[in-house]
């Protein structure tokens, strides 16, 4: 996450020195880097599936750290945009395997802040890439930032090899000889498998298009530092600001959304779906409020940690779901279509939809474009609220079918 965020931290400054429209910049942050992250994922989640966890994290991330460097020497649009495709190689490899990894390490009704746990690498890694813009970017500037960040990443790789692969589908009672052969299958017939997946699951569809939309506003916040400094009056060590921000509340919001939907989880109906349907529902007055509060005024900083808590605390519980809702030989692959759902189509979209309607209404002469680009997509993003709750309604209709086809047994 420090490598993915750098380049949005450094927002500013490398659309002055690369000469980048908005549309340019829109484009690096969500389609350009997500278009080979999310198909990629696919192929690395059906990997995760049948090799080595580990080792193909470490592949990974000596790919992404050494094409962060070259994106620090990059003169173009084109460079830094071929550089931002590859890293997305490397970086899709990351959640597939981690998460299924977490799904052998822990029982269901600990899945929730397991994730959540491997989450606040968003918060930390985001926050501190703010951090380093911040504090180091004024001294060393944004290249030397970027070869930093890539030669501590390969330097990880050693840490990262001492660490074992766990057994799979170990918490699975109903995890049999023939599925944990499934995982044996080809590739192309774990891709195919897919569509059987979603074709049996409801829940599972309506959580990917909760994912969609909760992203669209968190595309479009590649955005947040330079609307900040641009319309908001805030100069560049809103960097700084920004970072302790993200750090301190996207952590209170992985935190308390993978503790709290485990608890809601044992007491009451609808499960984790439910459960973030009514956090989001909470949060969402805050998150459109902060568009229009005045910098001045602590309603902006509070509808500031409204954004951070809300786009927090999807990940850890959303994950649970997919894991609880996919068979434990195609968790890495669905966690990967996860991926594609929310990175492709939802972070992808919201940046685009920013970048080019910032620079269409610039042309018309508004003279707060980001303020109305970005509020469109955090509606887009409540949408979340109606996907999760129907979900949870289906899963609800899941579980009754499960105990009737139990007790018919007993």
């Amino acid at each position: 996450m420090l490598d993915r965020t750098l380049l949005i931290a450094f927002g500013p400054q490398i659309i002055d020195d690369l000469e980048l429209s908005d549309t340019q910049y829109g484009l690096l942050t969500g389609f350009v880097f997500n278009t080979f992250y999310c198909f990629f994922g696919l192929l690395m989640g059906t990997l995760a599936d049948r090799v080595n966890r580990v080792r193909l994290i470490s592949a990974g991330l000596i790919i992404w750290s050494g094409l962060t460097a070259v994106s620090g020497a990059a003169k173009s649009f084109y460079q830094i945009g071929v550089a931002r495709l590859f890293i997305g190689i490397g970086e899709s490899v990351m959640t597939p395997s981690a998460i299924s990894m977490i799904a052998d390490l822990f029982p269901n009704e600990k899945r929730g802040v397991a994730a959540a746990i491997y989450y606040l690498g968003i918060p930390l890694g985001a926050g501190g890439a703010f951090f380093i813009a911040g504090i180091l970017g004024p001294i060393w500037g944004w290249r030397n930032c970027f070869y930093l960040l890539g030669a501590i990443g390969i330097g990880a790789t050693l840490f990262l090899l001492a660490l074992k692969d766990p057994p799979r589908g170990i918490w699975d009672t109903d995890f049999t000889e023939n599925q944990r052969n499934n995982s044996k299958a080809s590739i192309k017939e774990g891709l195919l498998n897919i569509l059987e997946i979603l074709k049996g699951s409801q829940a599972l569809i309506w959580i990917l298009l909760a994912s969609i939309a909760i992203h669209i506003p968190i595309g479009a916040g590649a955005f947040n530092m330079i609307w900040m400094q641009n319309e908001r009056g805030f100069d560049e060590s809103v960097a700084i600001i920004y970072g302790i921000y993200s750090t301190i509340f996207m952590t209170i919001g992985m935190l308390s959304g993978g503790y709290l939907s485990d608890v809601y989880t044992r007491y009451f109906r609808g499960g984790r779906a439910r459960f973030l349907a009514f956090f989001m529902l909470a949060l969402t007055p805050f998150t459109i409020g902060f568009r229009f509060w005045d910098p001045e005024s602590i309603f902006f900083y509070i509808g500031l940690s409204a954004i951070l808590i809300f786009g927090g605390a999807f990940f850890g519980p959303a994950f649970s779901l997919v894991q609880d809702l996919s068979p434990p030989w195609s968790r890495g692959t669905m966690t990967a279509v996860a991926l594609l759902a929310m990175n492709f189509l939802g972070v992808g979209s919201g940046a685009l939809i920013l970048g080019m309607s910032s620079d269409i209404m610039r042309d018309m002469g508004v003279s707060t474009p980001y303020t109305y680009g970005l509020l469109v997509c955090d509606l887009l993003g409540a949408l979340t609220i109606p996907c999760f709750y129907i979900a949870s309604i289906h899963i609800e209709r899941r579980k009754i079918s499960t105990n009737r086809c139990d007790n018919k047994y007993v």
